[in-house]
């Protein structure tokens, strides 16, 4: 939980408690981002993501995410709770307990 990913190219699947999830939730395409949940709420990450296709992303290290995160545009309190909403959604569709509060 170190890093986050940026997907630039390719598709991914994600899997939540080892499910699957449909292909409307669970797949990721670019410009999406993986792992920046358990950077944002410095928790375990929730989804396993598996490359569908050749991946290219760019990675972004916990200390420059954090950086970009206490920038003066940003206010890390609206996005964690905006954070929550989503994962609240996440939830009832996937069938599984929220993981970030």
């Amino acid at each position: 939980k170190d890093y986050m990913l940026i997907l630039k190219e390719g598709e991914c699947s994600t899997l939540i408690d080892g499910k699957l999830m449909d292909e409307i939730y669970g797949t990721m395409r670019p410009p999406a981002m993986v792992g920046e949940l358990a950077l944002l709420m410095d928790k375990d990450r929730a989804t396993t993501v598996i490359a569908k296709t050749h991946v290219v992303a760019f990675r972004l290290d916990r200390a420059s995410f954090k950086y970009f995160m206490t920038g003066p545009l940003v206010k890390a309190e609206d996005i964690k709770v905006e954070i929550h909403e989503i994962d609240n959604v996440i939830d009832k569709i996937s069938g599984v307990k929220t993981r970030y509060r």
